[in-house]
């Protein structure tokens, strides 16, 4: 239950109003030309009565909305028959088998496997596009697991239980206090008490691997950072109903006017027909940020009851539903004039008391290496192929997954399997995964010969162990000093000591996701994604590219060995400037974004897409996030003191072309197109913040982080200095068909001095593997 009364204004207005009535009522109390009498002399009793509640109301500990609504309990059976009603139930399996049935029903024969499907419709007749369907299937997590459907449901049936209330009584506007909250929530889980049952997790605090789900990583919050948890907030979120449920986004700005089109902004503040390459950083750094980014968050979309993706476009036409935000683009940039959007799924915690709405995180918030083992028992047991501690491979690296139909939509290929269901995407991102599964199987084969006695699950968890901490290695001492500057990480405590372990480990500390971290501030790596991929001969030089649209969900490039395959590709990631950090996005992923094969006009916006996720999530505006960043927020039209200090000019009047209001700023607009404030950093300074204070709370947060002392679950002081020896350039020269590499691998190799140059493979050093 909420903590009791609301110290705010609106609670104290509220309060004062009921107070008077319940006055009046009793005391006959009335007013003649403003003034306030009494009928009759109070006795002493009701002059106490009288004190109390004035000053309960003064102290907003009082409001007694609830009563002044008539038949209230009654209001909101009819709310949740309602709320029922639009939401009919469904197993886990039948969700399942219904989105398998309509994998089989659009290809030919009805089989599985890479036939591009041919289904044209909804259940409802609505007609499907290419682009969207690929864009649902990348932002839903499948198969959907029993364990998140109660949660969702019921923060859905709460959350449309009080939406319904307050269509159903204007009383109800202003009445929602923790009063109202427990009886709706009361009322819902009396029609469904299954679905409100509190999830509790036995933890062992002696056991020596973390759990595959992110459970028990906290021993006293055991849920904390655990896979279908909700993601937590750096700010309070601000979205666009009365009650600030969640039912309706974010929307109206400070003025009460709509928020400026998504497009529209893109347009005025993305576009660019040119952008600078960077001269210092690589390509490998863009999309090991991707990969980074794809372990620690997964946002699912809602999906339609019966286990089928929703469509939110019908033509040229917005479909009106609640789970639907589409947004207009001028006529002729794209296929159809409404942009398909279809918003978060909604989740909570017992006992899921009505708004506002959090998304769920289906993935462990934790640098766990959840993008190669995947976040639940069941998904490494698949992943794994039971014996000697070896996960599944192929010749072209990943494992395939004909179950996943989403690169037979695209290109007629089989979609990889891995840890994480977004593998896939690019043949870059592909070639990330193929480097950490390699890796593992090399170590667990190493093991195996210095332990021949430890079976499967023993060689499978030490290798997990050793992999994760050499990987939290090279995040927090390769890519966020290269990320946000060498200085700046060392000064807030993001980097490693030298040697030896430390002891900063905190059960207080909340290591989950924050909502803006994966909605809007690591979406900063969009910006520095280029045109194109390529390959790579053995004296990188590039010898083969590609459209990047051209290679979405297309696994056909990493397996054309002859042409591109996972070492040329990784060469030619480690020697090809990325973008630079700017406010303009690649015409790629602006205007073709999973682009349809056979539609070119058939693509989406990745960046207006990104403004209306943050408005879907109710992310405050930028200017709120300067605020909690320690700096002081724009109030003028200008790139002086006082106002967007942090922007240039051109900038700041393209920004005033489509805002109405400064704090009407969006997050990712307004911090994407801040300016780097050193030339050692990639992002300014807002995202900086963000970024930085995130990474502090999954290393100080992590009971399991590899540099923590603990006898139970961290290394030896030998084990702790041997991984800090490792670098992303070693895994890159063991794991691809290299011989020599620069030993700082997201710096370009464009000189001949250290640590730039290539030097052989050999000179970078390996596990010790005596030590394990």
């Amino acid at each position: 239950m909420a903590p009791y009364g609301r110290n705010d204004k609106n609670d104290r207005s509220n309060g004062f109003v009921c107070i008077y009535s319940k006055l009046k009522q009793n005391y006959g109390v009335y007013t003649h030309q403003g003034n306030y009498q009494i009928g009759e002399s109070p006795r002493r009793e009701q002059l106490g009565e009288m004190r109390f509640l004035l000053i309960s109301a003064l102290l907003g500990l009082y409001t007694c909305n609830a009563q002044s609504i008539p038949n209230l309990d009654s209001l909101i059976d009819d709310a949740v028959d309602e709320a029922i009603t639009d939401t009919p139930k469904a197993s886990t399996q039948e969700i399942n088998t219904n989105f398998r049935n309509l994998i089989r029903s659009s290809r030919p024969g009805g089989s599985i496997g890479p036939t591009a499907p041919q289904q044209s419709t909804t259940s409802t007749g609505v007609p499907r596009r290419g682009s969207t369907r690929r864009a649902n299937l990348f932002g839903r997590r499948r198969p959907i697991r029993q364990q998140d459907l109660p949660a969702s449901r019921a923060a859905t049936l709460t959350e449309k239980t009080a939406a319904n209330v307050q269509n159903r009584s204007r009383a109800a506007l202003s009445a929602l206090n923790d009063n109202v909250k427990e009886r709706i929530s009361n009322a819902v889980r009396k029609r469904e008490p299954d679905i409100f049952v509190p999830i509790t997790v036995s933890c062992n605090p002696f056991d020596k691997y973390r759990k595959q789900d992110g459970t028990c990583n906290n021993l006293f919050r055991t849920n904390m950072g655990a896979a279908g948890t909700p993601q937590s907030r750096f700010l309070s979120p601000e979205y666009g109903d009365p009650w600030n449920l969640g039912y309706y986004p974010r929307t109206r700005g400070k003025d009460g006017s709509l928020l400026p089109n998504p497009r529209r902004i893109s347009n005025a503040v993305f576009r660019s027909l040119s952008s600078p390459k960077s001269n210092k950083f690589n390509v490998a750094m863009t999309h090991f940020g991707q990969f980074v980014d794809h372990d620690v968050i997964a946002t699912p979309i809602e999906i339609d009851t019966d286990g089928t993706d929703i469509e939110c476009c019908n033509g040229n036409f917005p479909i009106i539903r609640p789970e639907c935000f589409p947004f207009s683009t001028p006529p002729g940039e794209f296929l159809y004039t409404c942009m398909n959007f279809v918003r978060s799924a909604p989740t909570g915690t017992f006992p899921f008391y009505p708004g506002p709405r959090q998304q769920l995180n289906a993935i462990t918030s934790w640098l766990d290496l959840s993008s190669v083992y995947g976040s639940s028992d069941e998904e490494l047991n698949v992943l794994s192929t039971g014996s000697d501690g070896l996960l599944k491979t192929s010749s072209s690296g990943l494992p395939d997954n004909p179950d996943d139909d989403s690169c037979a939509d695209a290109f007629n290929s089989v979609c990889f399997n891995a840890g994480d269901h977004r593998n896939s995407e690019v043949p870059l991102l592909t070639v990330m995964h193929i480097l950490f599964l390699r890796e593992h199987n090399r170590i667990a084969t190493k093991l195996k010969v210095s332990h021949p006695g430890w079976n499967n699950d023993k060689l499978l968890n030490e290798a997990r162990k050793i992999l994760t901490g050499v990987y939290q290695h090279i995040v927090y001492n390769e890519f966020l000093p290269d990320l946000l500057g060498f200085d700046w990480s060392i000064a807030v405590g993001l980097m490693s000591q030298p040697q030896g372990h430390t002891n900063l480990y905190s059960s207080f500390l909340d290591g989950s996701t924050r909502n803006a971290f994966g909605a809007a501030a690591f979406r900063m790596g969009h910006s520095l994604v280029g045109n194109s991929v390529g390959a790579s001969n053995s004296l990188f030089n590039e010898i083969q590219s590609k459209k990047l649209h051209e290679t979405f969900f297309n696994t056909e490039t990493i397996r054309d060995s002859a042409h591109f395959g996972p070492t040329r590709i990784g060469r030619w990631m480690s020697s090809n400037f990325n973008r630079e950090m700017d406010r303009f996005l690649s015409e790629e992923v602006r205007d073709h974004l999973f682009q349809d094969e056979n539609n070119p006009l058939d693509a989406l916006d990745l960046g207006a897409l990104n403004i209306q996720r943050g408005r879907d999530h109710g992310l405050p505006g930028y200017n709120r996030f300067r605020q909690f960043c320690g700096r002081f927020p724009a109030a003028f039209w200008t790139n002086t003191p006082g106002g967007f200090v942090d922007h240039d000019a051109d900038t700041v009047t393209r920004l005033q072309s489509v805002y109405g209001n400064v704090d009407d700023v969006d997050l990712f607009v307004g911090a994407l197109s801040e300016r780097p404030e050193s030339p050692d950093t990639v992002v300014g300074p807002t995202f900086r913040c963000l970024i930085a204070v995130q990474f502090l709370y999954y290393k100080y947060a992590d009971r399991f982080f590899y540099e923590h002392f603990s006898p139970t679950t961290g290394f030896s002081l030998a084990q702790v200095n041997d991984i800090k020896k490792q670098t992303l350039a070693g895994i890159y020269c063991r794991n691809l068909n290299i011989n020599k590499i620069q030993p700082k691998i997201f710096l370009n190799p464009d000189n001949t001095e250290d640590p730039t140059n290539r030097i052989d493979c050999s000179n970078l050093p390996d596990l010790n593997f005596y030590l394990y």
